[in-house]
């Protein structure tokens, strides 16, 4: 049982109150046992007073010996940024609110409490922009501490590659300001969100439409059915294994998405809410008429003269055009009808019309739900320096895929693929200034195969875990489709989180080490190890949590 709280000027939820659930709930809260994700008080300090009541949480978790966990938004895949009943949780979701933009130096300090959505649309009005992720709902804090992965990632790196300097207070309770020369820099940027203190500002040198004229995307959604177009799919999958060679101003992804659940709603943010509240309303979705395969293509122009070679974005529309090819007039009159309803509420834009980059973040690559689907979920997220087996990957991973849509009772999936790499990308240069210890910054290819499944429908959990299971010995090892090597990002962490014995799937040995020293420096009693994700854990745990 935890001691008594002391007194906060904010809104503080414990176990009793009739609301906690609601506060409690996070994206993982679906997929984990209730018991670790159930914080003993969750406390939520309040822009622009939340400094005080930071540091009255600090204080208690120091003076009875229990952690603190973090959040900003809660799109921890694994859970994370949550707790069990014998530590607490600073929800910062509505903390730091902070934002200031300095023409002249083209300097920006923001407060980590924003949306990724909320974020890109005050840049987007003062014509600029940053490389983030698409995911609407993640806030700041998290996503920079993970790194920023996102569609602009070979132009321009990750979003936490253009950090100047960040705010955190420390385990004694003192706030300070971390910039490059300081080890925190390397080890908070990579090490884990909340790991090492709590982060309430960061510092950007922002950047400008007006720097990148001639930039153009492309953006495609299409019905996806594996009968008519696995060939089709194939051939991105080729696509974005040879994509490295691309200049370094050409991203290029894709996703495709099948479910029972209408995912076309998720889409747009309408139907996000989690499985207890799906039971609670009595709704049942039943099968959705789309299965979804969307492409996305962006030209950054990183010179800033008119150099855009159509060749690239040419080779997505070859392969698109051959697409919902059927041979029945029922079939195509039926694809023709989807596809017109797709365009109307998510439509094309096209490479020959220039795209202000802060546009193509703010409407044409922001997915707007909260979560993919409302229900618990296995993920898998898998990179590669170099495709292990280039002839066999692209028909493996396509047939993986299609494998599962064919089993649509109760079984949901979404996966995506992108080419990071190669030497003309930002993300390999900008690791040579070897600033912070995101891991396998040579990355080229990514893909994630995340499978949702509904707990109400027989076999469904058991059919998924048998799927990821096959991904895993077919796509990884000696022998594996993909790569030999098992490599994962900290933000896209899945499968077993006791860090201890996975540290080396995130992190070359040097760089945990060299983090493990930080984390002993810093917070050798574990205010900030409220779970076993975490770097030095358990070494640097609360008894209770070791």
């Amino acid at each position: 049982m935890m001691p008594p709280l002391p007194q906060f000027s904010c809104p503080v939820y414990t176990m009793d109150d009739w609301f906690y659930w609601k506060h409690r709930y996070q994206y993982a809260t679906t997929s984990n046992p209730a018991a670790i994700m159930s914080p003993g008080a969750i406390i939520c300090p309040q822009y622009p007073n939340a400094d005080a009541d930071v540091t009255t949480a600090i204080e208690y978790a120091v003076k009875n010996h229990c952690a603190i966990a973090i959040r900003t938004g809660g799109h921890a895949y694994s859970g994370t940024s949550s707790t069990d009943s014998n530590n607490i949780q600073l929800d910062l979701s509505d903390a730091y609110k902070d934002w200031k933009y300095d023409a002249v130096t083209g300097l920006l300090t923001v407060g980590v409490s924003y949306t990724l959505l909320e974020f890109n649309t005050q840049l987007a009005k003062a014509g600029l922009f940053m490389p983030t992720g698409q995911c609407s709902n993640v806030h700041l804090g998290g996503h920079v501490q993970t790194g920023g992965y996102g569609q602009l990632t070979r132009a321009f790196g990750l979003l936490a590659d253009h950090i100047l300097s960040f705010d955190i207070f420390l385990a004694d309770g003192k706030k300070r300001t971390v910039t490059p020369a300081d080890d925190l820099f390397f080890a908070v940027l990579g090490g884990g969100p909340g790991n090492y203190g709590i982060m309430t500002h960061v510092t950007f040198r922002a950047l400008k439409d007006l720097d990148h004229n001639h930039s153009c995307a492309f953006r495609k959604v299409i019905p996806y059915d594996p009968k008519l177009d696995h060939d089709v799919l194939v051939r991105l999958f080729k696509l974005v294994r040879d994509w490295e060679s691309a200049p370094g101003d050409y991203d290029f992804s894709f996703t495709v998405a099948s479910a029972e659940d209408n995912f076309f709603w998720n889409y747009f943010g309408i139907a996000s809410y989690d499985d207890f509240l799906v039971r609670l309303s009595g709704k049942n979705p039943g099968s959705s008429p789309f299965n979804f395969l969307s492409v996305y293509f962006q030209y950054s122009n990183l010179d800033n003269t008119d150099s855009y070679d159509r060749q690239w974005c040419n080779k997505i529309k070859t392969i698109l055009a051959d697409a919902n090819k059927t041979v029945g007039w029922w079939d195509g009159f039926k694809n023709w009808v989807k596809q017109k309803l797709i365009d109307h509420f998510v439509p094309p834009c096209d490479d020959g019309v220039p795209t202000p980059i802060s546009k193509s973040v703010t409407k044409l690559w922001t997915y707007q739900g909260t979560r993919e689907f409302n229900y618990p979920f296995l993920k898998n997220v898998q990179l590669t320096d170099q495709v292990a087996d280039p002839d066999k990957w692209p028909e493996w991973v396509a047939s993986r895929i299609d494998d599962l849509i064919a089993r649509s009772e109760g079984c949901m999936v979404v996966t995506q693929c992108e080419n990071f790499g190669g030497p003309n990308s930002a993300m390999r240069k900008n690791a040579a200034r070897k600033q912070t210890s995101y891991a396998w910054r040579d990355t080229t290819v990514g893909y994630c195969l995340d499978a949702f499944y509904n707990p109400n429908v027989p076999n469904a959990r058991w059919a998924v875990g048998e799927w990821q299971k096959v991904n895993n010995c077919e796509g990884i090892g000696p022998c594996g489709k993909l790569s030999k090597v098992d490599h994962r990002w900290f933000c896209f962490s899945h499968g077993d989180t006791n860090m201890s014995d996975v540290w080396q799937f995130y992190y070359s040995p040097e760089d945990y080490h060299r983090c493990l020293e930080i984390k002993k420096k810093y917070d050798p009693n574990g205010v900030f190890t409220p779970n076993s994700f975490v770097v030095g854990y358990p070494d640097t745990a609360p008894k209770h949590v070791a």
